[in-house]
């Protein structure tokens, strides 16, 4: 976490046809805290000799989603970075932990898709405040949560991110997705957890494969996943919003005032 913008970079920019340096401060921000259970019938399956190194693991640390949010040196303007970043905390607190194989391959399955801006939209720092990010898993097949052995298949939800923006006062607002984005659940303000019931998401997982000498989790899949959000809105929902405000398109094509209408608490849940 870099907190106040007391990062620094600079970047090669290209602007009326010649090349640039320009500097940016940046701040570093915490917006999800996403927690890991193995329920008590697949403990038993796990390996007799790392057992106890896995359940300790996974009980006492957590990945945690960053945000980058940039200010221009040269305007003081503030606008969201395209990327996402993570890091690994420990629920005792103290200093990020390392990065375990299986925790860094589900952060490589968190994908930033950019900045959302409306098509005809003019492109500053204002309208470059919502974040995109598509999330992929492995999860169980439905109506086979409970089974021991269950068919899995790919599954992908959508995590955004809004930035209201006060000076240099940042607030970060953060929406997922689930039932196939087909429900959006608006999270609390970010909190370190103090345990993994208290993570803004934790999946309740099974381990599938297993490396070095088949004692390390490799791969993993979701029977399910638990959100601990301040409210939770259909899209059906939103998009009756859409339509009574008079915009044009859904609320997807009005992303962003979709998600100010949601912090504003203009749609009830």
């Amino acid at each position: 976490e870099t907190p106040d913008f007391t990062g620094a970079t600079s970047y090669d920019v290209t602007i009326n046809g010649k090349k640039e340096s320009l500097k940016f401060a940046y701040s570093r921000m915490p917006v999800l805290s996403y927690g890991m259970e193995v329920a008590a019938p697949d403990q038993e399956n796990l390996p007799a000799v790392s057992k106890n190194r896995i359940l300790t693991r996974i009980s006492k640390d957590y990945i945690s989603m960053q945000i980058r949010v940039h200010r221009d040196l040269a305007t003081g303007a503030v606008y969201l970075y395209y990327k996402p970043f993570a890091a690994v905390g420990s629920y005792a607190g103290g200093l990020t932990q390392e990065f375990a194989p299986l925790m860094e391959a589900s952060v490589r399955d968190v994908r930033g898709l950019g900045l959302f801006i409306k098509p005809g939209e003019k492109v500053s720092a204002e309208t470059l405040r919502t974040f995109v990010a598509v999330n992929k898993t492995i999860i169980v097949e439905e109506g086979q949560e409970d089974a021991p052995n269950p068919p899995t298949k790919p599954h992908y939800e959508l995590q955004l991110v809004r930035a209201r923006i006060d000076g240099d006062q940042v607030q970060l607002h953060t929406f997922v997705t689930n039932e196939y984005g087909k429900r959006f659940h608006y999270l609390k303000p970010y909190q370190a957890p103090a345990n993994r019931d208290v993570t803004d998401l934790k999946s309740v997982m099974y381990f599938t494969e297993y490396s070095a000498a088949k004692q390390s989790p490799s791969a993993k899949a979701l029977r399910r996943t638990i959100f601990n959000s301040q409210a939770s809105f259909t899209l059906d929902q939103l998009d009756q919003y859409a339509a009574s405000a008079g915009w044009e398109g859904d609320a997807l094509d009005n992303l962003t005032a979709t998600l100010d209408a949601v912090i504003d608490g203009k749609i009830k849940p």
